[in-house]
């Protein structure tokens, strides 16, 4: 096995494209290209000093998620100051700019809607909830059709260490149970957490599947859409209404109406949505069966060599 410290240096591997950086709490990602291929990168620089056993949980989804709907890991480097991520590139920005510059037809919300679900369905087989599910938190790729990309799993939780929260404050996204739980210390809390989350991420799809085809946010008031107490109101009473001038078939009103309710018992489940005649129309061929994992590339990183630069991390060992 080949030691990490090896490739410390990120700048042996990878040239910055200059194109500026985006900047978090903690830390900033860079778009640069392989000095081999010239293919471009995203590269996730987190400060070694805030890494912590949530960001070492996304590093190991990222490595076991292998799909063609989920941004890619290639690679972990260390530099003096910063973890490195190395991503796959996604031009095409998040879907929320996507939607921003067009109104969508129901026939293409429905391809881009075939492509998430596979993504998700792929993520809960694989016991690791994408927590931050919104529009946001996918990306856009493709270069003749839209290809859909799962990213930012900064609030992903195992399952064997899930946690009984659905991300920080109140989120146009969150299901009824979640704001509920949220405001209330004594409410009830699930027994099994990982089916309670699972739940609650259909609901978080179909906010996301009303947005697309909405072109704004289904449990906004019209009125006031930034009142907060309001929107909070309409998401635990699931009071949505299709905006004038927004024509749906009946079928996807339908399933708009499974994944909106209140109990999280009544609500449709991933194999659900997955039977759904509007799920199914014109659905492309390689996503109407569930996705196996994906083979690891060609000298790719394995999870012992991940696991020793993150031993190295948390030693607060600084580099040579």
């Amino acid at each position: 096995m080949a030691s990490p410290i090896q490739h410390a240096e990120l700048e042996d591997h990878y040239v910055d494209e200059h194109l500026g950086a985006l900047h978090g709490a903690f830390g900033k990602v860079k778009v640069m290209s392989d000095r081999k291929t010239g293919e471009k990168v995203a590269v996730k620089l987190l400060q070694r000093s805030k890494v912590t056993e949530q960001v070492e949980r996304e590093i190991r989804h990222y490595h076991m998620l292998r799909h063609p709907c989920v941004v890619q890991l290639r690679r972990v480097l260390l530099t003096q100051f910063y973890l490195a991520l190395v991503l796959d590139y996604v031009p095409g920005g998040s879907l929320m700019r996507f939607v921003d510059r067009k109104l969508l037809s129901e026939v293409q919300v429905r391809f881009l809607f075939q492509q998430l679900v596979a993504a998700l369905e792929f993520c809960h087989r694989q016991g690791a909830l994408p927590r931050s599910l919104s529009l946001d938190s996918i990306l856009v790729g493709g270069q003749s059709f839209p290809e859909l990309k799962l990213t930012d799993f900064g609030f992903t939780a195992i399952v064997d260490s899930l946690q009984d929260e659905h991300g920080p404050g109140i989120t146009v996204y969150a299901a009824p149970e979640v704001l509920i739980r949220s405001q209330s210390p004594t409410a009830f809390r699930p027994f099994n957490l990982k089916a309670a989350a699972q739940t609650a991420d259909l609901w978080s799809l179909g906010v996301i599947l009303a947005a697309l085809l909405f072109h704004a946010y289904p449990f906004s008031d019209p009125e006031e859409p930034k009142n907060v107490d309001r929107t909070f109101k309409r998401i635990i009473n699931a009071d949505y209404t299709i905006p004038e001038g927004i024509s749906l078939s009946e079928p996807c009103k339908d399933l708009l109406s499974r994944l909106f309710k209140v109990k999280p018992e009544e609500r449709a489940s991933i194999a659900d949505v997955r039977k759904h005649e509007w799920f199914l129309s014109r659905i492309p061929k390689q996503l109407r069966v569930p996705y196996e994992a994906l083979p690891p590339a060609d000298g790719s990183q394995s999870i012992e060599d991940i696991i020793e630069i993150l031993d190295i991390v948390r030693s607060k060992k600084l580099l040579l």
